[in-house]
This record gives C-alpha cells, sequence and structure tokens, in this order.
C-alpha cells in the first residue's frame, strides 16, 4: 500500500469520522491493547454496526476475536476488512492462512491471490507465503500442475528458505515425477541443515524413483543420528534390487533402534530371498511390538504351515488382532488338508 493510500485511509478510519464514534473506536484500540478482548470486540461490532466498511474496526475485530480464541469469528472479520482494504496484503494473507487452517479453500484462494498481488512489489518472505497458500489450495483441489508452478513463484521469492524447495519436491513425488524431484532438490544441498528435514527431503526423493539423489540426504541424516535413516537407505537398497545389501543395512537398523519399521523392512527383504520361516519370525516380532494386524497377516501369510510351533502363535496374533481374519483362516485350512493327507499316507503304509 501507497504513502498516499495509507493516508487515504487515515483521513476515512479517523478524521471524517463522528466525534462519538471515533472514540468508542479509540476506547476499542484501548482494550485490544490491554487484551481486553471481549470487551474490544463488543467495541469493535458497535463501530462497524454504524460504518461496515471501516477497514481499521473490521481488522480491530479479528483481533480482538483472535485473542478470544475464536476462529470463525476471527475469519469472519478478516474477510471483512479484505473487502474493505482489498490492497492490504497483510490483511489478505493473515485471512488466506486462517481460511486455508480452517478448509475454507475458496476464500483461502481468493485471499492469497490477492495477497500475492499486493506484496508482489515487496517479494521476500511475504510473497512467498501467498504463493505457498495458493499453492496448497491448488494442491488439495487436486490442479498439481497450479501448485507447482505457484511454488515455482514461491522458491523464486525467498530462495533461502526451505519450505517451499522441499513442497515443490513432494508435489514432484506425488506424481512420481523422478527428474522433477532431483532438480526441485538441488537448492535443498545448501538450506538443508537438520537431519529430520535431510531424511524428509530423501524419503520424498525416494517415492519419487530418484534413487541415487535420496541418498546422500538419507546418508547426512544418519550421520545426524536419525535412527530411521538406517531403514531408508536399506529400503533404497532393495528398490535397486541389491538384496544382500538391503539385508544387511535393515539388520544394521534394527541394532541401532531402527524399531518396527525396521522389522519389517528386513521381513519384506527375507521374503525376497525365500527366507519365509525368518520373515514369518521377524515379521510376528514386528506385530507384537506394534499391534499392527497387516504384520500379524504378513506373517500367517509365509509361517511354514507344517510347523505348528510357529504356526499356532502367529495365527493366535491374527486373531487377536483381526477375529476371523482370511489369512488365519486360509492358513488353518491349508494346515488340515495337508495334516489330512498326512494320515491317509500313514493309513495306507500301515494296510
Amino acid at each position: 500500500m501507497s504513502f498516499l493510500d495509507r493516508f487515504g485511509r487515515f483521513l476515512d478510519d479517523v478524521l471524517l469520522l463522528p466525534d462519538e464514534l471515533r472514540a468508542d473506536l479509540e476506547a476499542a484500540e484501548g482494550a485490544l491493547e490491554g487484551e481486553l478482548w471481549p470487551e474490544a470486540a463488543e467495541l469493535f461490532a458497535g463501530v462497524l454496526a454504524e460504518r461496515p466498511g471501516l477497514a481499521r474496526a473490521a481488522l480491530g475485530l479479528a483481533r480482538a476475536r483472535a485473542g478470544m480464541g475464536d476462529r470463525a469469528g476471527t475469519l469472519a472479520a478478516l474477510s471483512s476488512a479484505r473487502r474493505a482494504a482489498p490492497e492490504d496484503g497483510d490483511v489478505a494473507l493473515w485471512c488466506a492462512r486462517l481460511a486455508l487452517e480452517e478448509g475454507q479453500l475458496a476464500e483461502a484462494r481468493g485471499a492469497a491471490r490477492t495477497a500475492a498481488s499486493a506484496l508482489a512489489e515487496r517479494g521476500g518472505t511475504e510473497l512467498a507465503e501467498a504463493c505457498g497458500l495458493l499453492a496448497e489450495v491448488e494442491r488439495r483441489d487436486g490442479r498439481r500442475d497450479r501448485a507447482m508452478k505457484e511454488l515455482r513463484k514461491a522458491v523464486s521469492a525467498a530462495p533461502d528458505d526451505s519450505r517451499w524447495a522441499l513442497a515443490l519436491l513432494e508435489l514432484h513425488a506425488e506424481a512420481g515425477e523422478a527428474a522433477g524431484a532431483a532438480a526441485a532438490a538441488v537448492p535443498l544441498r545448501d538450506l538443508v541443515n537438520a537431519p529430520e528435514e535431510a531424511r524428509r527431503v530423501g524419503q520424498a526423493l525416494g517415492r519419487a524413483g530418484a534413487l541415487d539423489a535420496a541418498v546422500p540426504f538419507l546418508e547426512r541424516a544418519q550421520e545426524g543420528g536419525v535412527a530411521g535413516a538406517r531403514v531408508d537407505l536399506a529400503r533404497i537398497a532393495w528398490l535397486r534390487r541389491d538384496v544382500e545389501e538391503a539385508e544387511a543395512r535393515a539388520r544394521e537398523a534394527i541394532a541401532h533402534g531402527g524399531g518396527a519399521e525396521g522389522l519389517e523392512l528386513l521381513g519384506i527383504v527375507l521374503t525376497d530371498r525365500g527366507s519365509f520361516a525368518e520373515a514369518a519370525e521377524v515379521f510376528a516380532t514386528a506385530a507384537a511390538m506394534t499391534g499392527d494386524a497387516r504384520l500379524w497377516r504378513f506373517a500367517a501369510r509365509i509361517v511354514p504351515v507344517e510347523d505348528a510351533t510357529a504356526r499356532e502363535p502367529t495365527l493366535a496374533g491374527l486373531d487377536a488382532a483381526a477375529p476371523g481374519d482370511a489369512a488365519a483362516a486360509a492358513t488353518r485350512a491349508l494346515a488340515a488338508a495337508l495334516e489330512g493327507g498326512a494320515a491317509e499316507l500313514d493309513a495306507a503304509g500301515d494296510e
């Protein structure tokens, strides 16, 4: 907003108000400064009843409602303030942020567009956030290409802020676009410092299929002490079809606190290698740790059916997690068939 625009707002908001209304407005702002939220909200609402288009009062009401924790009331007041002052990028940005948090996509889209337009000359962090908010609206609406376009604008406006490059990378990962993901990750090489964030980058690259690009980030996360990064590196090895390395890395991850996540991956690798008995034991261990019926189901499907000592505890675990599960019924039916066949062979031998 230019100086002349602000001066015009000042004339409208203060000098041209009747004395009584101006006194109410000043009292409302005093209550706001003293954090007397309900009193401020009542005074601002009274001013707005007389002057519905008074941006200063609408914004004051939004601040009072925010202080009271009234998110819906805050958003309604912000929407009014935005209509009264369509050129105010900061108000539009606040409105877009809250509207998105509340799931009001139409309001968020309009406010974010207004903010991006109003803040274009200023550039920097605020413009990047406006573009980022608009990108999130487009993503939720299923318009990934538009979201990517807005995120590129955000990256350009704030190249030192990793949030926007990371969000762009994750959109490419959603789409399974390995080349796009690898390109989006380039600026993150210098921007990402936190080990957990490095893992997030590596995981996104892995989901996109950019496996070579993922490894340096995951190694950085591992060096930073993120236990799960070892599991991710094992998974990358498995996706590369290096099963031996994947097994070694998975076992190393478990030894370093990889937990159920590491056990599940080891179970997958062992199944891939044909080591079904050990894989079933590993899946059952992970399932016992988490209570996850899916892991019990994996174990039940590959447990050696003829080995009752391994089979029955596994099926009991699945029964407890998912009573009546089809995998348990199928395994029991196969075991019964095998036992019946063995009995018939024994009987034939006796004859």
